[in-house]
């Protein structure tokens, strides 16, 4: 008797399915979600290292509180963002991404009334983890339902208004360089420029963790949870919306969707869990995830975009930003400290006008134009040239023009080679995000980013501490750097209009 076998399923990758749903309303909003949530990300991340250097209008800051602020943010980035990152695998994109905003809400407002400087530490931490997770979920939210020949092009315009976030944060606390004294009701009362910076940047983030409800979970998250049915009625509902008909004209049925998501073992904690056995479950599962992204077949993709993200996160475009920007004003950076704060000049106070250092100001100004640039340039040919080549030759340029920046004396010719030097860091990040989403797949997408960046700012601590042991030769190393991660991403995989890992 001959075994009757059974059909082909009608599509192999979840990617075959999707442009079925039309692109419309629902898709756009979701992409004007993830471009304001990296608005309130930028300003929020800004708004910590403008505040600081201001606060010291008012109270003395030894330089101990202020390495504290950045290595509590570091560790919050470090250790925080990873743990959140292996949550968002655990109990969805969109419950993370609501819990993420508020965790900025509230720590931004925590450290904007703090009454002393162990509070804004303490707040550094939680608000580093919130900023993390938020960055990373949302991207994750975004690419599991983009088409695959635009997911590039769409990430990348997610890092365009992350720059604009950070240029209008930027613009807002040079114009409030000094304490504002009012008189009310016949009281003096200082109205503390720095708290209201503060403030602000976390007001925003409660009101897009409300919009937050109107999203939709992942579909592929569903299928990682084994709730097919849920994932059907995801993609029935992006149909209905996007195209304006009814959602049960779309025809698609739970076995269609059965094999999109593997579980590499990797089974989801059942919802009655509860209490201390739910906190042992989502532990097993971060440990079960992150062995999986060192093990076989994730490891080398793991390990590749390791040590290419440590030069990217230690010499980050916001990095060398504030470097090269005081670099081209004459002012020598002795400490860590003069990277991670703009105002940092001296080590008596950091209180500083715009009218004082315009010079410094416009440096910084016209080099953080440049990271736009390159984010734009990645937009173009992300999808076009692919992920390998927009990420080497980024980094190779970056590298040889900080190697030569040491040789160069003219300040004209340093303003151009930082111009590309920015470009190509700013570029390379862009085109990193995206490629460490798609090598993953949907049970450790946000595992491996936590893994990845884990290692890379534990080692931004460790150098910017001891920055002032190499100042004179510092963007010899970056450069050195740069050159070296370039070498090893020519062993990532270029997916460029192809399905992301499964």
């Amino acid at each position: 008797m001959i075994q009757q076998q059974s059909p082909p399923p009608p599509y192999l990758f979840l990617e075959d399915l999707l442009p079925k749903t039309g692109w419309g309303l629902y898709y756009k909003f979701m992409l004007a979600m993830a471009c304001a949530n990296s608005v309130v990300n930028a300003a929020a991340f800004m708004s910590l290292f403008y505040a600081i250097p201001l606060s010291t209008c008012e109270n003395l800051v030894t330089c101990g509180i202020l390495w504290g602020v950045h290595i509590s943010f570091l560790l919050g980035k470090s250790c925080g963002g990873y743990s959140s990152n292996c949550l968002s695998d655990i109990y969805g994109r969109k419950r993370m991404i609501t819990y993420s905003l508020l965790t900025i809400f509230v720590t931004t407002f925590t450290a904007a009334f703090a009454y002393n400087y162990y509070m804004i530490i303490v707040a550094a931490f939680f608000l580093g983890s919130g900023l993390d997770n938020n960055s990373c979920t949302v991207r994750i939210h975004l690419a599991e339902i983009l088409p695959k020949h635009k997911r590039g092009f769409y990430l990348a315009v997610c890092d365009v208004f992350w720059t604009v976030g950070y240029l209008l944060m930027s613009v807002f606390a040079v114009t409030m360089q000094r304490p504002t004294h009012v008189e009310h009701r016949a009281v003096d009362m200082k109205l503390a420029t720095w708290r209201v910076i503060l403030a602000l940047s976390g007001g925003f983030s409660l009101v897009l963790a409300c919009c937050s409800a109107l999203l939709e979970e992942s579909p592929r998250y569903f299928l990682h949870a084994k709730k097919e049915f849920l994932a059907v009625l995801a993609l029935k509902q992006f149909y209905a919306i996007n195209r304006s008909t009814y959602g049960n004209s779309f025809e698609v049925k739970d076995q269609d969707l059965r094999y999109f998501v593997q579980d590499y073992g990797l089974s989801p904690m059942p919802e009655e869990v509860g209490g201390l056995n739910s906190v042992k479950g989502a532990f097993k599962l971060c440990c079960r995830g992150t062995k999986l992204s060192l093990s076989y077949p994730f490891r080398s993709s793991t390990v590749t975009l390791m040590l290419v993200r440590i030069p990217l996160v230690v010499f980050s475009s916001v990095n060398l930003n504030v470097l090269l920007a005081k670099l081209l004003s004459q002012h020598h950076v002795t400490s860590g400290l003069g990277v991670i704060y703009l105002d940092y000049i001296t080590n008596v106070t950091m209180c500083s006008s715009f009218e004082d250092n315009k010079t410094l100001y416009g440096n910084f100004f016209v080099l953080a134009i440049n990271i736009i640039v390159g984010q734009i340039i990645m937009l173009w040919f992300l999808d076009k040239a692919g992920r390998r080549l927009c990420l080497v030759i980024p980094m190779v340029v970056s590298g040889v023009f900080l190697v030569a920046l040491d040789f160069v004396k003219d300040n004209m010719i340093r303003m151009i080679m930082s111009s590309f030097i920015i470009i190509g860091v700013a570029s390379a990040t862009t085109n990193f995000s995206v490629i460490n989403i798609e090598l993953f797949p949907t049970v450790i997408r946000g595992t491996a980013n936590g893994v990845t960046n884990f290692f890379a700012t534990i080692l931004t601590i460790f150098i910017l501490r001891f920055f002032h042991l190499f100042a004179d030769w510092v963007f010899m190393v970056a450069g050195t750097m740069l050159i070296v991660a370039s070498l090893v991403a020519n062993c990532v995989d270029d997916l460029k209009k192809q399905p992301m890992v499964e």
